[in-house]
């Protein structure tokens, strides 16, 4: 059975990879990372985060270095476009299939619906890991060519992160980040596949994944919902800026990605419950 079960997973990814959807969230990530980085080079804007760094005592042309920017890319393009686009990726696994009927041919073949359910599953969390790497390196590049090197800070209050580290460990720590952000952005495609597999069709798996993520990041930021906001979402898909805290919170980061993985295989279940029962044969 692997056999076979490895040679479907390997057309899938074929699919995936032939579909422009897919090669064009890599490239609004980058067009994303590069109007930023521009945007930010603008003497009004200097200005502005001039008035951030003082709190720190560091001159600004020593706190906004590559690796400062490259959190603040990183960051910002999956928050903005990495949703969007993990979003269409799941509804063209799924739901796009569906309805053009290339999930019903494929169900002709002797193969059983749990072995294509976690081939499509397979699919899409690659793509989610991959897309957020891609967002994390690309983001370092144009920070170090813009910016050049020097120290690592990050003043977010909010959050409880006040830090500055040096080149050499915030090279490190950013890294780790960025490994901990593809773990993140798992959550995101879950909730965009299991979506697919209960019904919706493409446009409404983008429509209703985008109104949740954004009322619950809405209910973070807002000062009214103070109280509850250490409860969404939002908070522990945050939780990868924690690693340049001093020193790490490791048990807050244990407790944000440990519910992350309890909603993940909650999010698993449902939409195995939701595919294995959808009428495919018309």
């Amino acid at each position: 059975m692997s056999g076979p079960f490895f040679a479907q997973l390997r057309w899938e990814l074929r699919k995936l990879w032939t579909r422009p959807r897919t090669y064009l969230g890599f490239a609004a990530m980058f067009a994303f990372e590069l109007l930023m980085s521009l945007l930010w080079r603008l003497p009004t804007v200097r200005e502005v985060m001039l008035r951030e760094f003082w709190k720190m005592h560091l001159e600004l042309a020593q706190a906004f270095s590559g690796l400062t920017s490259a959190v603040h890319l990183a960051g910002e393009s999956m928050a903005m476009i990495g949703g969007l686009f993990l979003g269409l990726v799941a509804s063209d696994v799924v739901s796009k299939e569906i309805e053009d009927g290339t999930l019903r041919t494929l169900l002709c073949r002797p193969v059983g619906r749990g072995a294509v359910f976690l081939q499509k599953l397979v699919v899409c969390l690659l793509y989610a890991i991959a897309l957020a790497l891609f967002a994390g390196l690309s983001a370092l590049v144009l920070g170090l060519v813009f910016e050049g090197r020097g120290p690592l800070v990050i003043v977010a209050f909010s959050e409880s992160i006040l830090a500055s580290l040096d080149f050499r460990q915030g090279l490190v720590r950013y890294l780790f980040a960025i490994s901990m952000l593809a773990g993140s952005m798992l959550t995101v495609a879950l909730m965009g596949f299991a979506l697919s597999c209960c019904g919706l069709r493409p446009g409404g798996v983008i429509v209703v994944g985008g109104t949740m993520l954004m009322v619950d990041h809405l209910v973070r930021i807002q000062p009214g919902f103070a109280a509850i906001s250490p409860y969404t979402l939002a908070t522990r898909l945050m939780s990868w800026r924690q690693v340049f805290n001093k020193p790490i919170p490791w048990p807050r980061l244990e407790r944000n990605y440990g519910q992350l993985l309890v909603l993940d295989l909650c999010l698993v279940a449902a939409a195995w419950w939701a595919f294995r029962r959808r009428d495919l044969t018309r």
